[in-house]
């Protein structure tokens, strides 16, 4: 076959040349058309950034956070943290003779700021009444008996299974006396305690729910003469937590556990409803040498309420307006967070005074602290909010 060799023509020839012309002495084509903004005739947008600082108004406050839905039961003290763990047992056999009872917990996780290497715990029966809508707030109303069983545990094994024999003759009350069973018992550490247990308790599922706290009875069922084992898990069981400091002049408290919120208060008139926020960072001075359990979680929010002290358990933050939570360790001296979606949430409601909430993920999950500085600090640890936002064409700040 033979190959036809296709050259240029004289017109490519000329487009060519024509090109290398117009690379060399500058395109004049369409010289004079517009483009771009001056083609739509819009103005371009503004980009602004700005530098709020917190009013004055800013606030903490403590929360008496209930901890029935916890997955975890506190018993010890961690750097002024106290809790007693209380639990219940009504599910028992009617009609049964108790032959043994053995109450068993079994631990997740230790805090601590100590080298102690044990810790002894007991158990107590409850004489009071109790309900699980307490929290460590009702911690004065609560009496005990004398203590019934104890233990010491070392400090390499708090994750273990620990058990505690009961008397049989308490037991047997819970079973003759449905009001004694709903009393049930606390498992408190005795003082002074070297660090806190969290235990796992009656709310965790799936593959931890053998964790939980159980009561194993030998006992003789009703008309019958055969012992039987079975194993009662908890019908409630609950923590009693406090913390015995109260906020210091000069500074805002976020904390978890008998956690703390703060809400920071920020002027936004100048920033109209139009504007788009793109890029929002709080950034807050930090106490460092105060921080407790460290890292801890942080989040900002808009809060749903103007004033701290209507702020409801179940409704604390507006979700849709989550910022970016920062891990807070015990060095640091500062915190950036990036809480763009929060700051964009409210602009659009065109109102002067934009509220933030300030708070501690995972409240009653662990127990800690962050004592920032408030408003009467010096400009370089108050809390502020570094912004760009960007304005319509031919709209002005």
């Amino acid at each position: 076959m033979r190959r036809t060799a296709h050259r240029a023509g004289p017109n490519a020839a000329g487009v060519t040349l024509l090109l290398t012309l117009l690379l060399v002495i500058g395109c004049s084509i369409n010289s004079n058309n517009p483009a771009g903004f001056e083609f739509t005739g819009r103005d371009q947008s503004s980009v602004l950034t700005d530098t709020l600082t917190v009013t004055g108004a800013d606030t903490s406050w403590s929360v008496p956070l209930q901890l029935n839905s916890s997955i975890r039961l506190f018993v010890g003290a961690f750097e002024g943290y106290e809790s007693l763990s209380l639990i219940q047992f009504t599910d028992l056999p009617a009609g049964a003779e108790i032959v043994d009872a053995i109450l068993i917990v079994r631990g997740h996780s230790v805090t601590t700021s100590g080298d102690s290497t044990e810790i002894t715990l007991e158990v107590s029966p409850v004489s009071s009444a109790w309900d699980s809508t307490w929290t460590g707030e009702d911690r004065a109303g609560l009496a005990l008996g004398s203590a019934v069983a104890q233990r010491t545990i070392l400090y390499d094994a708090v994750s273990d299974t620990v058990g505690f024999r009961l008397p049989v003759d308490m037991v047997q009350g819970w079973i003759d006396d449905p009001a004694t069973a709903v009393r049930g018992v606390a498992i408190s550490a005795v003082s002074p305690a070297p660090f806190m247990i969290n235990f796992y308790s009656s709310e965790v599922s799936g593959s931890t729910a053998q964790s939980q706290p159980r009561l194993v009875i030998t006992y003789v069922p009703a008309g019958e003469s055969g012992n039987k084992t079975s194993t009662v898990t908890a019908e409630y069981d609950l923590s009693l937590l406090t913390f015995d400091s109260t906020i210091e002049n000069g500074e805002l408290w976020t904390g978890r556990g008998a956690p703390f919120r703060t809400r920071l208060t920020f002027d936004v008139s100048h920033i109209p409803p139009q504007a788009t926020i793109n890029r929002a960072v709080l950034k807050m001075g930090i106490r460092s040498e105060y921080t407790l359990g460290a890292p801890i979680t942080v989040a900002a929010a808009l809060s749903l309420y103007d004033e701290p002290w209507t702020v409801s358990e179940g409704e604390i933050i507006d979700e849709l307006s989550l910022g970016f939570a920062v891990s807070i360790g015990e060095s640091d001296s500062s915190m950036s967070m990036v809480i763009t979606p929060t700051v964009a949430s409210h602009i659009i409601l065109d109102e002067p005074l934009m509220h933030i909430l300030v708070v501690t993920s995972y409240e009653n999950l662990y127990v800690g602290l962050v004592r920032f500085w408030d408003s009467s600090a010096s400009p370089e640890l108050r809390a502020t909010i570094e912004l760009t936002y960007s304005l319509p064409p031919g709209d002005t700040p």
